[in-house]
């Protein structure tokens, strides 16, 4: 069976070779067999067997050439069309979730039954590190509830008491500059101050001050903090004209003073409460830091060249951020005879070698970031890197003397504001929630949650570490009952008071 000038199977024996690698193949509990182009069939279902005999392990086929495909017909196929990458990873992934949840996966395997996946390699393995990507995001999200608790979910109720105006953002062809708080960002400074004009600038928090020190006021803020910690990085003060896109989760200390705010959503928040809220927010990748999220916003927004500044992903000692940052200035002043700035490596794990071939510290967090970065960027053709320092990125390097200013200054941000939510539909959410609390009360106190009813408060038992149980016990509705009445001593305050 020739392809392209390729044999497909083995010359001599092609069934034979193909069932002897499935053989020698083992599956792992709770993980996914992606097989790549089954194309005849020859020893899949020695795959799909091996697979139903382990624990919670799913099997699927994926085909993405449109010729094979049409071969396959000894066993079902997912078809992946290429020209429509996302549409169709959305697609399987929504596939993998049908028959079990994604909780119960660990990781991807892709056992390789014949050539045909080699013609396709990349695009195969680009597939299996999104679906693995998803599986990771996963748990990460799991850890982040289980780190923040009720946190997120307290502070979507209070930033819908201050109010979540949107902004209507068009997407532009211009040149945008991405700034995360890394110590690379100090030497693009001059070059921003000068040319400000010519780049629309998306900051991550931290980078706010550094920016607003040397007098240069970024277009767009990404908040993605739940803690009340960052309210720290807004003390020199919060430019108006500025967007701030902030997740609605975000802590509401900092939300309240922003007058142009453009909401999102990111799925580790989505609980059955979303589908109730009085609004509808925009959704957003589960990116991991807020320096990530800035980029991630920036192909958004642009259609243009970006620009990365101060994305390092790396640190040094006693310098954990750029100067100017609350977080270096917060080492500086703590500073002394008997604490030096070589506590800065207190959360690095591990050293790791820089663009620049500097030994940097490094923790497994920003090693993460860096890689997701790096994955994507052989799929990018306009993000440029200007950092001068910080982890390896695959992305094409230019300093800041050579980057080709357009012609004529950018215009100001076209900024148009969606009409407020009514404040009478945002009490009625409240009210609703109150009923379901107090519906929810009632059958925990007779000792009989309905499964109705404990989907549509989940989000007062998703961060607990049994969530979702195979079977609610007495111990589960004890922590459930003391969510129950912490959220309505939050309502009957928001009813009371702003918050």
């Amino acid at each position: 069976m020739i392809y392209e000038g390729r044999p497909l199977y083995s010359r001599y024996a092609p069934k034979a070779r193909a069932e002897q690698t499935a053989e020698a193949f083992t599956p792992s509990p709770h993980s996914i067999c992606l097989l790549p182009s089954p194309l005849l069939g020859y020893g899949v279902e020695i795959i799909r067997k091996k697979c139903a005999n382990q624990s919670k392990c799913f099997f699927f086929c994926v085909e993405v050439d449109k010729a094979l495909f049409e071969l396959t017909t000894e066993c079902e196929c997912f078809f992946f069309d290429e020209s429509r990458f996302e549409k169709s990873l959305t697609d399987l992934i929504n596939r993998i979730r049908a028959p079990l949840s994604i909780d119960r996966y660990r990781k991807v395997f892709v056992p390789v039954l014949n050539n045909a996946y080699f013609l396709h390699k990349d695009l195969y393995d680009r597939i299996a590190f999104a679906v693995q990507k998803e599986i990771d995001f996963f748990w990460k999200n799991r850890s982040v509830l289980l780190f923040f608790k009720d946190l997120p979910f307290r502070n979507i109720f209070r930033n819908l008491k201050i109010g979540l105006d949107d902004s209507i953002l068009e997407k532009e062809n211009t040149d945008y500059f991405v700034c995360g708080a890394g110590e690379s960002l100090e030497d693009v400074l001059p070059f921003l101050s000068a040319q400000r004009t010519f780049f629309r600038i998306v900051a991550a928090d931290t980078a706010l001050p550094v920016l607003l020190k040397s007098g240069i006021i970024p277009d767009f803020v990404v908040v993605l903090e739940s803690q009340s910690a960052n309210i720290s990085d807004f003390i020199y003060g919060i430019p108006q004209k500025t967007v701030y896109i902030t997740e609605i989760s975000s802590a509401p200390s900092a939300n309240r003073h922003f007058r142009r705010k453009k909401p999102i959503q990111i799925p580790f928040t989505q609980a059955a409460c979303a589908d109730r809220l009085p609004q509808h927010f925009a959704p957003f990748p589960q990116t991991g830091s807020v320096g990530v999220a800035a980029l991630t916003a920036a192909f958004e927004l642009t259609s243009g060249k970006i620009f990365i500044a101060g994305l390092d992903f790396c640190f040094s000692p006693g310098k954990n951020h750029a100067r100017g940052t609350e977080s270096h200035e917060s080492l500086l002043r703590q500073h002394s005879r008997f604490s030096g700035f070589e506590n800065g490596f207190a959360s690095a794990t591990t050293f790791a070698e820089s663009v620049c071939g500097r030994r940097v510290a490094v923790s497994p967090a920003l090693l993460n970031d860096a890689s997701l970065i790096r994955t994507e960027a052989a799929h990018w053709k306009r993000v440029y890197d200007c950092r001068t320092d910080g982890l390896p990125l695959g992305l094409p390097r230019i300093s800041t003397k050579e980057i080709s200013l357009p012609k004529k200054p950018l215009k100001p941000l076209n900024v148009s504001a969606v009409p407020e939510v009514p404040v009478s539909e945002s009490a009625v959410f409240f009210e609703n929630e109150t009923v379901l609390l107090a519906t929810a009360e009632n059958e925990l106190a007779a000792g009989n949650l309905s499964d109705e009813t404990a989907r549509e408060i989940d989000y007062l038992h998703r961060f607990f570490p049994d969530y979702p149980p195979d079977h609610r016990n007495r111990s589960y509705e004890v922590r459930v009952a003391f969510f129950v009445k912490k959220f309505q001593r939050l309502l009957k305050k928001i009813n009371r008071r702003p918050i």
